[in-house]
């Protein structure tokens, strides 16, 4: 029986898995017109072509966070078409829509624990978070009961008196796939 739901869940992921990939090849292969003179490109865009660009990157991100970053480090081409997107949407749009494209999770959470840990000149928070509603993003951890993220210090750390305990809040979070910061785990004595 344990062999059958294996598979089962095995079969399950394969078509989840083969979606996310097609939405960052979808976009991979849009983004082939664009390589060269992006931003004069994409600002001339109609209304409807630029709006489907913006909905692919969307998807791709959210689908692929951890694959659509390191393709932009790989592919200097792909990485410029997609700065030229992200120049032209504050120019047609906002620079509010920018960052609701870009940050691959929004999550509704309620806070269940906050530590604030301080190493040397950085600081770091660790909160608890328990989903109350999936506002973006794909990512496995999100559908646990309870999972933990981290802010730190140069990423702009609101003040920890901000996070109240038993209190529901929008994080916009970046799975960076880090392991453990020995600087920072809270359990270490140093």
């Amino acid at each position: 029986m344990k062999i059958l739901k294996i598979f089962l869940i095995f079969l399950m992921v394969i078509p989840l898995y083969a979606q996310q990939n097609e939405k960052l090849e979808n976009l991979i292969e849009v983004f082939e017109n664009y390589k060269e003179d992006s931003d004069l490109k994409l600002s001339n865009l109609d209304n409807s072509s630029f709006n489907n660009i913006l909905k692919l990157t969307y998807e791709a991100i959210e689908a692929s966070p951890s694959e659509f970053l390191p393709l932009i480090a790989e592919d200097k081409s792909f990485g410029a078409a997609l700065g030229g997107l992200l120049r032209t949407i504050p120019i047609k749009y906002s620079y509010f829509l920018e960052n609701i494209i870009l940050i691959p999770i929004f999550v509704k959470a309620k806070i269940i624990s906050r530590k604030e840990v301080n190493k040397g000149k950085f600081r770091q928070l660790n909160l608890m978070l328990e989903p109350e509603k999936i506002l973006k993003g794909k990512e496995s951890f999100l559908y646990e009961k309870q999972f933990e993220v981290f802010f730190r210090e140069y990423e702009h750390v609101p003040d920890s008196l901000d996070f109240k305990i038993g209190k529901t809040y929008l994080f916009p979070l970046w799975d960076r796939n880090e392991e453990k910061n020995q600087m920072f785990d809270s359990n270490m004595d140093r």
